[in-house]
């Protein structure tokens, strides 16, 4: 134990007679608004099971969010309506790291773990009306799409030989070094901050964390499609795209035992050191944004073999609301004081404090996330199925974060030079095959490849794959 912490033992004197509080702000930024700019395919059973390659054929309500122009090829006036059931469960392994219990009170082994979360919505809910013509098609309508699911349940519970959660509050925002230091989770020593666990040097901490993420985005909408011309519709539409997500991170480190029953990070006499027994610390985010944008669209059906569409979504301005807790506790079994002494209550009792501390924040912000484009063709004309393509057009370095405090301008500047220099644009594409060789059902299958947004991950890209089945 290095014997120059002796300034750490007198602010933990005064701790222990009065714990402070401190207040400030602290929001996440660049992968918010990623987020916001992700949508997945499928707003609705017909479009989902076809891939969402509706940018040039009509596959049920959810069609408009790509092209509104297809709208007109509704055969019907209806209403729609769905509720879903979203489960997640998913699994953390720790691959090169073995199991380590240094005593039965406190196992944690280097082996798979298992966390799992529901949650249940509104999928989507509209309307179409077919407006009686002579000539051509008119068709309005409006109604919710879900366009994207924030849904992750995962936890850790092992043996860290190798670092410590504590080492990320020396390089986070100044408002979690703050409550860090506040606590003693990080401390001066010799001019420089170290971790609670590297005095005396790092011997390995337990580790245990649960983090949830819940929420979906989703779109209300507008829309107006007509036949304007023999085979040739053009569709507009309105939309508001609102999101909610939050997301909980609940994570405990613990000193490392010995054989005895004592904690590794023993206080020595005469260094004003302590015994710490655990660092507690919670994070809860809750994000609400309501943005709006507009979609115009094109298709034209005259060609004899296939139908062509085309569609410009543009760059939706979002205005977003962040709540933020966050808490930490640290506590210690016992303090050594510079006379050699253990500190002990008015019973002889071993002192060992708990040092609580938080904040709560709000912050709110604007972004742009960039507009698309869509290309695709249908074709009817082959004798069992129908298929359907789409291509999508984002260019994801085009989002831009606005309107931050004048104090944290230069955040902003910071994580609009980070979007740019790291965020890509992609092409994403889609794909959907009906069954025709039945008269009273139609079986569906699709596809879609969402390609990597983020230029220095790898690995980073989804295939969906979904079925469907129509009947009547």
């Amino acid at each position: 134990m290095k014997s120059g912490i002796a300034s750490l033992s007198l602010r933990l004197f005064f701790v222990i007679l009065l714990c402070a509080f401190a207040s400030s702000a602290y929001a996440q930024y660049s992968f918010d608004a990623l987020r916001l700019a992700t949508l997945y395919p499928g707003q609705d059973p017909y479009n989902m099971s076809l891939g969402s390659s509706s940018a040039a054929s009509y596959q049920g309500l959810g069609s408009v969010m790509v092209n509104p122009a297809v709208a007109g090829m509704a055969d019907r006036s209806m209403v729609t309506f769905g509720f879903g059931v979203r489960d997640v469960s998913q699994t953390t392994l720790y691959p090169g790291l073995e199991s380590m219990v240094l005593d039965e009170r406190r196992p944690h082994h280097a082996v798979q773990q298992n966390f799992d979360d529901q949650q249940t919505g509104i999928t989507h809910a509209g309307f179409i009306y077919k407006v009686p013509t002579v000539i051509g098609s008119l068709a309005i309508g409006g109604g919710y799409h879900q366009t994207a699911v924030y849904n992750s349940a995962y936890k850790i519970d092992f043996f860290n030989q190798h670092s410590s959660r504590t080492y990320q509050f020396l390089t986070e925002y100044q408002d979690l070094f703050d409550l860090a230091f506040d606590t003693f989770t990080i401390d001066n020593v010799y001019g420089e901050y170290e971790s609670i666990f590297d005095f005396g040097g790092f011997m390995g901490v337990g580790q245990y964390a649960e983090v949830t993420q819940r929420g979906q985005a989703g779109e209300y909408n507008l829309f107006l499609s007509t036949e304007f011309q023999e085979d040739f519709f053009v569709g507009i539409s309105v939309g508001v795209p609102v999101s909610n997500s939050s997301y909980e991170y609940f994570f405990i480190e613990e000193s490392p035992l010995d054989n005895n029953g004592n904690p590794i990070y023993s206080g020595e006499a005469f260094t004003g050191s302590y015994n710490i027994d655990q660092v507690l610390f919670e994070e809860k985010v809750n994000v609400d944004a309501i943005g709006i944008n507009a979609r115009i669209g094109l298709l034209y059906t005259g060609f004899s073999l296939f139908d062509i569409g085309v569609s410009y979504t543009t760059r939706t301005r979002w205005n977003v609301d962040e709540t933020f807790d966050v808490f930490l506790q640290t506590r210690f079994w016992d303090v050594v004081t510079y006379d050699g002494d253990v500190i002990v209550d008015d019973q002889d009792r071993t002192f060992g404090p708990v040092i609580n501390d938080s904040f709560r924040g709000e912050y709110s912000y604007s972004l742009n996330t960039p507009s698309r484009f869509y290309v695709g063709a249908s074709t009817d004309a082959l004798p069992f199925m129908n298929l359907s393509f789409t291509a999508e057009r984002v260019d994801y370095s085009r989002i831009k974060l606005r309107d931050f405090d004048t104090v944290d301008r230069e955040i902003e500047i910071s994580e609009n030079n980070f979007i740019s220099n790291n965020f890509k644009d992609v092409w994403n594409f889609r794909a959907g095959a009906a069954i025709t060789v039945f008269d009273w059902m139609e079986p569906r299958l699709g596809w879609a490849w969402v390609r990597n947004p983020i230029n220095y991950l790898e690995d980073n890209e989804r295939h969906f794959f979904s079925a469907g089945l129509g009947i009547g």
